[in-house]
Parts: structure tokens; C-alpha cells; sequence
């Protein structure tokens, strides 16, 4: 006797079998985007690091360094043209101010290059925030999945590095 097509009791085992595969899979699948996530603020924390070890050690040799205004400010001639053009928003004016000897937090993102998913939220004079909006409201400190940078508050002071990631 010939049988055209699968018995019910087959039927029922594939879809227990594709159910436990679902199961198992879409829990990983999750735990891979939120890791996914996590790595990309790592690596932004990782750039905003390294930024700003080149420029202390700019700041501290005297070809680089145009002019103090004031002890808590350097500038810093990035392209030695010799005259200080500093724009946080305008990336075809490189130079930069140093607040003691560091990146300024409103100068991060002129600084290093970022994904168009990450959004950039201040927070008083001092903090930074770059991470993920995954809530939609144009803000990151609410979702608690990004990096958060303090700039140096006082001479001999160094930035603090912060990474927010139980909201990934």
C-alpha cells in the first residue's frame, strides 16, 4: 500500500521539533544583538580613549601647542598652519581646546567617527553620553545602553570612562 503525505503523529513531532529549535534559538538571537550592541559602545569608549591619549601627548610638545588662554585651557594646532580655528561641529576645522589637557565633552564626536544608529546626549557641562536610543526620544540616558564620558575636572585630573550597559 502506498501512503501520499505524513501521518498526523509525524506532523505533531516536526512542529514539537521546530518549536524546541524556536525556543532555543531566539533567546541567543536576542542575547547576540544586545552583545552586538554592547561591543559597538566598547569600541566608541575605546576611541574616545585612545583620542585622547594622542592628544595629551600633543599637548604636552610644544610644536602643537598655540596658545593658553587661560591654566584650565591648551589649544592645540592640530593642522600647523599656524593659527587656531576651533568649530565643535565642523570637522574641516581639526584644531581643538583641551580642558586640562583633555577632550572636552561637547568635542568627542568632532574627534572620532560614529555610527548614524548611536546619538550623542550632554548632560550638565560635564558628562557625555553616546549610545543607543532604543526607546526613540532622542535621548541615550534613559535607555542605559551607552558610554558615558566625564571631561578632567581640575589640573592633573584625568577624564573618567563610564560604560552603561543594562539597558542593552
Amino acid at each position: 500500500m502506498k501512503r501520499n503525505g505524513f501521518t498526523l503523529i509525524e506532523l505533531v513531532i516536526a512542529v514539537v521539533i521546530l518549536t524546541l529549535l524556536a525556543v532555543i534559538a531566539v533567546p541567543k538571537y536576542l542575547d547576540l544583538s544586545k552583545q552586538t550592541r554592547i561591543n559597538v559602545i566598547t569600541q566608541v569608549q575605546t576611541s574616545v580613549q585612545s583620542a585622547n591619549d594622542l592628544l595629551f601627548i600633543k599637548s604636552q610638545l610644544p610644536s602643537y601647542v598655540y596658545e593658553q588662554p587661560n591654566p584650565r585651557f591648551t589649544d592645540i594646532d592640530i593642522d600647523q598652519n599656524g593659527k587656531i580655528e576651533i568649530n565643535q561641529r565642523d570637522p574641516s576645522k581639526p584644531d581643538v581646546r583641551l580642558i586640562w589637557s583633555y577632550l572636552d565633552n561637547a568635542d568627542l564626536t568632532k574627534r572620532i567617527d560614529t555610527s548614524d544608529d548611536l546619538v550623542e546626549e550632554r548632560d550638565d557641562p560635564h558628562d557625555t553620553y553616546i549610545g543607543y536610543d532604543l526607546d526613540g526620544d532622542n535621548k541615550v540616558m534613559d535607555d542605559n545602553c551607552s558610554f558615558k564620558y566625564r571631561q578632567s575636572q581640575s589640573d592633573g585630573g584625568k577624564p573618567v570612562y563610564e560604560l552603561i550597559t543594562s539597558g542593552c
